[in-house]
Formats: structure tokens, C-alpha cells, sequence
């Protein structure tokens, strides 16, 4: 029986889009590697019909990263979320083109979107960024451009193409952590919540701790004006004169690695033990996260998988392999580490060691 062109693909070890191009001949595929593909066919008795010959249109992609942290070569969140879908494009033929733009308000028309949008430079868009108003969605979905988002940016996100970190189930993994880990009282720390990133890791955590009885009041949610070391520690220094309560254990869950990093700063540098009296909890497992003292217990989010699965999202919705809208939920995992620990003085349950 003929092999097929995924059975050919498997052995040679690449994906079947290389297998076609390389026995149609595209330049895109060295030399070497051609060769190597069509002595494999020619072992194998595969033959590549003359109807087939690898045809895949070759789309520029549009990513639009808004406000990233820093700069987008210093924002290691979304980075490495272009890197992921660097290297799907990369592998399929295709080429991205990305642009930041900073500031939360949108333009007040189409004509005032970025020139790759208004001018239709590229065939599709992956969006990211925090914050980005309503109204810029909206915008965006208007543009005539199939578009995939990193995140949810609406309430209700039916309209969206979009591939979202499960952030509220990330919460849940933090409070239900905060619980085995067997805190008395316990705050959230985070920006504006009409963002959803926030709003909904505030949610999950919520429910994990009224789930088992120990609540959150609205006076133990405190709320920035950043989401980096700055806000941190603005928020924590606020917070100490509720910090020093005698017999209490604390845990305090920042809604990024960044802001949990200004936390474990300002409670270290005013002699309050960490994790001993106050636990710290972070949220994405950025690098920093695992070289903080004490390293920092948060939750993973796969960056690079976020970007390879909105880069092949967009991808089949140009070639129509997909119908219009998707949205794909990725799940977190809690990462436990030095900065909370359980009455036993263990590690709490319920996640991986670092």
C-alpha cells in the first residue's frame, strides 16, 4: 500500500506543508532538504500527483501588540508570544509584521488605525495588549480583516476569533492554593477591572475562597494604577499597617509577576517574613519569577504556545479551513515555589514543583 503524505512527512520529520513544497520544487525549501525529501519518496514508491503540487497562497501577517511593558524587546510576556507565532509562520511559509501602538484611547475612525490595517497591508491581524478599549475592538472587528485576539477583551467575546488564557481557572488555582496553604485572611492585588485579564483572575480566586469558606471582602481588594514593580510596592507600602496583625497569616495574590515582585520587595525591606508570615502568590511565570528571593509561587501561562495556536488559528481562517468565530481556551498551571508555603511548612497541593 502507498505511503501518504503524512506517513512520508513523519519520516522525514518535518510537516506535510514541507513535504509539498519540497517535491514541487519551491525555493523555500533548501536545496539539501529537497533532495533529501525526494530520495525518501522515490525509497517509498510515493508519487506526488501532478493536481497536487503545492499551491498554499503565501499571507503577511499583521500582529498589533498594544502597550507592551516597556517596550516589546522588554516585555517578556508578549515577546514570547510573537515568538510563537514567529515560528509557526516562519514553518508555513508565511511572513509577520508587527506593530505596537501605545496609549489605552483608539483612534476615532478606521482611517485611524495602524497603516497595515487602514491600508490593508496584510491579509490577517493577531492583537494583543493591555489596555485596549472596547471601542478598538470594535474597530478591529469593523476592519474587514479576519482577525484573532491573545485574550478576552469583551464581555460577551461571540464575535471574536480569539485564543484566551483560561485566567479566571488561574485565579482558582491561586485561591484554592492560598486555602491548602491554610491563610487566615487574604487580598488580591490588580489593576483597572474593567480589563478582563483582571476581573476575571479576581473572579476565580474569589470563588475558590468563598468555595472553602474563607471569603474575600471588598476591603482586601486593592486595586493600581500599573501592573509592574512600581505598582507593587506603591500598593504594599498602603497595605502594611493591615500587615502587622499578631497570629494572622496573610497571602496575597498580585495579579502579575511583575507587581507580586515589587510586593516581596517592600515586605522584605520592612523585616516581614515571607512566607512565614505572608505568602505571595504571582500570575504568568515570567523568567524572573523563578530567580525572585524567595522564588515566587504563580501561575504558568504558555506564552509561546498562545502565540503558535493564534498564528495557526488565523492561518486556517484565511484558508477557510475554519468557520468564523473561534475561540480557543488555554489552561494554566499552578507553579508552587518558595514565597507561600502550607501551617506544616510544606509546599501547599494542587500544583508543580518548581
Amino acid at each position: 500500500m502507498p505511503v501518504t503524505i503524512r506517513e512520508l512527512a513523519r519520516m522525514a520529520g518535518v510537516s506535510p506543508s514541507t513535504v509539498s513544497r519540497a517535491l514541487s520544487g519551491n525555493s523555500r525549501i533548501s536545496q539539501t532538504r529537497r533532495e533529501q525529501i525526494q530520495r525518501l519518496a522515490e525509497e517509498k514508491g510515493y508519487r506526488f500527483p501532478a493536481s497536487a503540487i503545492f499551491r498554499e497562497k503565501s499571507f503577511a501577517i499583521g500582529a498589533i501588540i498594544a502597550n507592551p511593558l516597556g517596550g516589546l524587546s522588554s516585555d517578556s510576556f508578549f515577546s514570547e508570544v510573537v515568538g510563537g507565532s514567529v515560528g509557526y509562520v516562519k514553518e508555513h511559509g508565511h511572513y509577520l509584521v508587527v506593530e505596537t501602538i501605545t496609549g489605552a484611547a483608539p483612534p476615532d475612525s478606521s482611517n485611524d488605525l495602524p497603516r497595515i490595517v487602514s491600508e490593508k497591508r496584510v491579509d490577517g491581524l493577531i492583537v494583543g495588549g493591555i489596555p485596549i478599549e472596547e471601542r478598538y475592538i470594535r474597530l478591529l472587528l469593523d476592519c474587514g480583516l479576519p482577525t484573532v485576539f491573545i485574550g478576552k477583551y469583551l464581555k460577551d467575546p461571540a464575535p471574536c476569533n480569539a485564543v484566551i488564557p483560561d485566567n479566571a481557572s488561574g485565579g482558582r488555582l491561586i485561591g484554592k492554593h492560598f486555602v491548602d496553604c491554610g491563610y487566615d485572611e487574604c487580598y488580591f492585588m490588580g489593576a483597572d477591572l474593567s480589563i478582563l485579564t483582571f476581573a476575571d483572575r479576581l473572579a476565580g480566586f474569589r470563588k475558590a475562597l468563598d468555595e472553602h469558606g474563607l471569603g474575600l471582602p471588598d476591603d482586601n481588594i486593592i486595586l493600581t494604577c500599573g501592573i509592574d514593580q512600581a505598582a507593587g510596592s506603591q500598593a504594599t507600602v498602603q497595605l502594611l499597617p493591615r500587615l502587622h496583625r499578631k497570629g494572622k497569616r496573610i497571602g496575597i495574590f498580585a495579579a502579575t509577576d511583575w507587581m507580586a515582585a515589587g510586593v516581596i520587595r517592600v515586605l522584605k525591606a520592612h523585616g516581614i517574613a515571607v512566607p512565614e508570615h505572608v505568602g505571595v502568590a504571582g500570575y504568568t511565570d515570567l523568567e524572573l519569577a523563578a530567580h525572585l528571593y524567595p522564588s515566587l509561587t504563580t501561575v504558568h501561562v504558555d506564552r509561546l504556545q498562545l502565540g503558535f495556536l493564534a498564528a495557526r488559528t488565523l492561518v486556517d481562517l484565511l484558508n477557510r479551513n475554519m468557520t468564523e468565530p473561534v475561540q480557543i481556551y488555554l489552561q494554566p498551571s499552578l507553579v508552587v515555589r518558595e514565597s507561600t508555603r502550607c501551617r506544616q511548612g510544606k509546599p501547599g497541593s494542587g500544583g508543580v514543583g518548581a
